[in-house]
């Protein structure tokens, strides 16, 4: 495996908890969410993939380590409601 997708059941799980209090605050959302995730590849990887000319936003495999642990500042409370999907 060269990609993999940063997911995690601890990540998952938060975001489904952040969606769940907005909601249970009244704050609207869109009816399909989508979890802000990110394609995780060495840099080497990517050059290799955006040579096709497709230009892919990435983490490296060290930044994904500390993206897992680091869910709550992306998802808590502080983050605006938009924070909680993309791609809409």
């Amino acid at each position: 495996m060269v990609i993999d997708v940063l997911t995690g059941a601890y990540r998952v799980g938060y975001w489904n908890i952040a969606v769940a209090a907005r909601l249970a605050k009244g704050e609207k959302l869109p009816k399909d969410l989508y979890m802000p995730t990110y394609l995780v590849m060495t840099d080497a990887m990517a050059q290799t993939v955006n040579a096709t000319g497709d230009k892919i936003n990435y983490v490296t495999p060290e930044k994904s380590q500390e993206l897992a642990k680091d869910y709550s500042k992306e998802f808590g409370p502080s983050k605006d409601t938009s924070a909680m999907s993309v791609g809409q």
